[in-house]
């Protein structure tokens, strides 16, 4: 359903030379928040995406688990979709020193 998605985010990551194992984790990221989402990848909106993180909070992921997935959909929205990406409104985490 999404594979189209998923092939443009390779590519984009590619012409940018991300390495395989960081296009892999980032098409398996925006795959995951495109089947929760459950809609067309054209409609996707920042508000979207917050309410993604917030769910993944709410299942315990820890914050360098939620960045790399903010990292992902932000390069999807970017760089496929051609979506303004709103800091403010899907900040990433701030990490816990010890």
């Amino acid at each position: 359903m999404y594979e189209k998605y998923l092939e443009k985010l390779e590519e984009a990551a590619k012409i940018r030379n991300l390495k395989e194992r960081s296009i892999n984790c980032y098409k398996n990221y925006v795959s995951y928040f495109l089947k929760y989402q459950g809609k067309n990848p054209e409609e996707l909106t920042c508000q979207d995406v917050r309410t993604f993180l917030l769910a993944k909070i709410d299942e315990g992921l820890k914050a360098t688990t939620l960045n790399l997935y903010n990292s992902a959909i932000r390069f999807f929205y970017r760089n496929v979709l051609h979506i303004l990406w709103d800091d403010i409104m899907v900040p990433r985490m701030i990490l816990e020193h010890k």
